[in-house]
């Protein structure tokens, strides 16, 4: 009979390489990065588009909602489609929105 110390030792391990621990830990980091980022600038973002600030914290508040529906629906879609692609896909948007963004005349565009 084994003992409880053997079984843990003797547990099957599994080695990720760096380079795709390093990818998913980037992507892991890039939320809560966001977010906190978005909090830090929204008196600047309403002061640059004369909005006041309760317009403002709407876009928070987008930012969360469009997390908490598109969660789901990105597991989905990497079930279907593999989860590498859905990964790279959401990777490219984060890029192609984030270089955009800072190039939006106003703060009525950011929600039409």
């Amino acid at each position: 009979m084994l003992k409880k110390t053997q079984l843990i030792t003797e547990a099957t391990q599994v080695r990720v390489p760096i380079r795709i621990l390093s990818i998913v830990t980037l992507g892991i980091l890039l939320c809560p990065l966001n977010s906190s980022m978005i909090s830090v600038a929204i008196t600047k973002i309403s002061g640059n588009f004369e909005v006041n600030l309760p317009t403002t914290t709407w876009l928070i508040s987008g930012f969360y909602i469009g997390t908490v529906v598109c969660q789901p629906l990105m597991g989905r879609l990497a079930d279907l489609f593999g989860p590498r692609r859905i990964f790279c896909a959401g990777m490219i948007l984060v890029f192609i929105s984030g270089s955009i963004a800072p190039f939006v005349p106003s703060f009525s565009l950011v929600f039409d």
